[in-house]
């Protein structure tokens, strides 16, 4: 027997540890360079505005000369000296972001809770699976996408995360809900 929606659709916020994250800036529009970082990062090349996940990495477009690479923080240095190697004749710069950034997992009704504070439009017909949003919730630059229809992941900079988990934490309580985005059935 199917869960009621209520049971399976409880949002909830917490916070991402374990993962690392490196800022690649190059000349990314260039093919060589791209398909360096992509080769060395093992991961498809995002398009603009794009991520891309595979084996529990992620590689997201986050500006025409600039990448964000996540991944397991034990493997952090060893990828920013393949990284190194794989650009070497490119102008770049490659960094361990990890302690900058806080990344966020947030479960449950994703697009309304988005949408209560960032001017994105995240509707389904404008916010779609692989697209990597750099915009603003409530006064905090931050950068998100969907890893699937119930699920998000939110980026912001160390020193506003304790605002962030706050500001998360009281966006998905069952009160604060809006309801305005569908919920799609998880049985269909």
């Amino acid at each position: 027997m199917p869960e009621p929606i209520s049971d399976w659709l409880k949002s909830s916020v917490q916070r991402v540890e374990g993962r690392g994250m490196i800022m690649i800036r190059a000349e990314i529009s260039k093919k060589s360079v791209s398909a360096a970082i992509s080769n060395s990062f093992n991961v498809g090349f995002p398009k603009k505005c794009q991520i891309v996940s595979q084996s529990g990495r992620e590689l997201a477009w986050m500006s025409t000369d600039e990448c964000l690479g996540f991944l397991p923080l034990e493997s952090v240095s060893k990828e920013i000296d393949n990284m190194h190697q794989a650009l070497a004749d490119e102008h770049h710069l490659v960094a361990d972001v990890s302690a900058l950034r806080v990344e966020f997992a947030v479960v449950g009704r994703v697009r309304d809770i988005l949408a209560k504070g960032t001017p994105s439009d995240v509707s389904p017909k404008n916010f779609t699976l692989g697209e990597f949003r750099r915009s603003r919730i409530g006064q905090l630059s931050a950068a998100f996408w969907m890893t699937d229809e119930v699920s998000a992941r939110i980026l912001c900079r160390r020193s506003e995360s304790a605002f962030m988990h706050e500001w998360l934490a009281r966006a998905v309580q069952p009160d604060q809900a809006v309801n305005f985005f569908p919920v799609p059935d998880p049985m269909h």
